[in-house]
């Protein structure tokens, strides 16, 4: 079976979690005989001599109908969503290819969040005609989020009607889409979770070594990841706990917002490490914090899981629930309560046993999301796919 991934970005492992995800599924593929995987990424970070790499930016149907009859492809697999879903329908005309669109985000993003990213794009942007831009989309708020709504349900009720099989990330995620899409069904819709991003856990004894550090990995972006929320957490920490540190993993575009602010709240002990390989801090760290607004996934949670770094997180997205069960293998926190969140954090500062404990829990609940069986769960959906057995 050939099947083609292609999506506009770059094929990096180093990267976000749709690129990390996306490299981590095709490294599997690679390794499977009955599959030949062709690859149409921007650039080509990673290396795996068993794709086929087409270093291209796909700007129409006729760019993937080349791609197609070229590679005689079975399957196109659109990690990217329902963008690129109607020019794969137009390219796939006159072939036997089907399509999967992979949607690695919640549903509604797209407008769910738009006002709080619009505020604080009007509070933290450092360029004027942003703020401007901002500003005024927050004076007409109702008439532009009216138009968003409009313009995003029309976009994934054209790209399911489209698709052959439409894979969100959890279970959680197939009846909101219903609900929020106005689907007539989703008897197309299937959830298949990311698969860990590391090749080995840690083990038992490894973790009886952790440093007194507390780790975030992230995307510098205050809209989504709201780090604000992190630091102010850690001013509630910081006096009481001098032998701890906080050490931030990134880079991004508002990486001057929290310099500023840890000078503001005057934090002594808060370390940024730049954007590198993350494995070794996860590895050291004992406690991994996560602030964010909304995440589809959350790769950062299993990653950190899986090297028993104890996670905590606020409740703000659907798939959470099936990452962490709370008190067992990390900690989930109410949405917006930094009181709550700080005082979990410290709990598990004062109380080593219970620190240990999880982390052991967390590493062997992580096993559920290997990239064997995550992959297993792919081969087998292209199959029913190739097949037309998805309906």
């Amino acid at each position: 079976m050939n099947i083609l991934v292609a999506l506009n970005v770059d094929f990096d492992s180093k990267s976000g979690g749709l690129e990390r995800s996306s490299v981590n599924l095709i490294t599997y593929l690679s390794k499977e005989p009955s599959i030949q995987c062709v690859c149409a990424f921007n650039k080509f970070v990673d290396k795996i001599d068993t794709i086929v790499e087409v270093e291209t930016t796909i700007k129409s149907a006729i760019d993937l109908k080349v791609l197609i009859t070229t590679h005689k492809i079975d399957i196109i697999l659109l990690p990217g969503g329902p963008w690129y879903s109607l020019l794969a329908a137009e390219a796939v005309v006159n072939t036997n290819c089907k399509i999967i669109t992979a949607w690695h985000f919640s549903p509604g993003i797209a407008v769910g969040n738009t006002f709080q990213e619009l505020r604080d794009s009007f509070k933290h942007s450092n360029n004027s005609l942003d703020t401007c831009k901002a500003l005024f989309k927050l004076m007409v708020f109702p008439i532009y989020s009216l138009r968003q709504v409009n313009l995003d349900k029309k976009m994934f009720r054209d790209a399911y009607g489209a698709t052959d099989c439409f894979v969100v990330l959890s279970a959680s995620y197939i009846n909101k889409f219903k609900k929020l899409y106005s689907f007539s069904n989703v008897d197309k819709m299937r959830a298949i979770s990311n698969s860990l991003s590391f090749d080995q856990s840690i083990t038992k004894e490894e973790i009886l070594h952790k440093e007194k550090t507390i780790l975030i990995v992230a995307r510098f972006d205050e809209s989504s990841k709201r780090l604000t929320y992190a630091l102010r957490i850690w001013k509630l920490l910081e006096a009481k706990n001098p032998d701890w540190k906080l050490q931030i993993v990134g880079d991004g575009k508002d990486r001057l917002l929290y310099e500023n602010l840890v000078a503001k709240l005057e934090l002594k002990k808060v370390f940024f490490e730049g954007k590198q390989p993350s494995q070794s801090f996860y590895k050291k760290a004992a406690i991994f914090m996560m602030t964010s607004r909304h995440e589809g996934w959350g790769l950062t949670l299993t990653e950190s899981q899986q090297m028993g770094c104890v996670p905590i997180a606020m409740d703000s997205f659907g798939s959470l629930h099936d990452i962490i069960t709370n008190a067992n293998n990390g900690f989930i926190i109410e949405n917006n309560n930094l009181d709550a969140f700080a005082k979990q954090v410290q709990s598990l500062i004062d109380n080593v046993i219970l620190r240990q404990t999880i982390a052991w829990n967390a590493v062997q609940s992580s096993s559920r999301f290997s990239q064997d069986k995550i992959g297993k769960q792919w081969l087998e959906l292209f199959k029913k796919v190739h097949q037309g057995a998805i309906n």
